[in-house]
């Protein structure tokens, strides 16, 4: 069967102008989003993630500071200590130069030699 170029052209009225349907319809199928991506979840787990690494973060800034004091503490005790022990030191020294003095003062006809010898020992 042949057809005639000019017969299907004369179904159409050629007074009408060809037009284009633009409009944007909407798909006939629209998934539910929660089910492909679930994006509450997601932000809740960001959310878990943060919060657990500023408790982290906390925590060991703690231990960090308790170490410090720690070490503070450890040398306060020592000065402590050495304080003491200077104080017990000078306080001897003391007892131990009234006692030269008051051999001194009892025998005070010591030759240079008498003297250097009592100092030595």
């Amino acid at each position: 069967p042949h057809v005639d170029e000019h017969s299907k052209r004369s179904r159409y009225p050629s007074s009408i102008p060809l037009l284009i349907d633009v409009k944007k319809e909407p798909p006939l199928y629209q998934p539910q989003t929660e089910a492909i991506s679930p994006i509450f979840d997601e932000a809740k787990i960001d959310s878990h993630m943060r919060d657990t690494t500023i408790i982290r973060n906390s925590i060991s800034k703690l231990e960090s500071d308790i170490e410090i004091t720690k070490k503070k503490l450890g040398r306060a005790k020592l000065s402590h200590s050495e304080i003491r022990s200077q104080a017990d030191r000078s306080a001897a020294d003391e007892e131990e130069t009234g006692d030269q003095d008051d051999l001194l003062k009892t025998n005070g006809s010591q030759t240079l030699i008498e003297k250097i010898l009592h100092d030595n020992r």
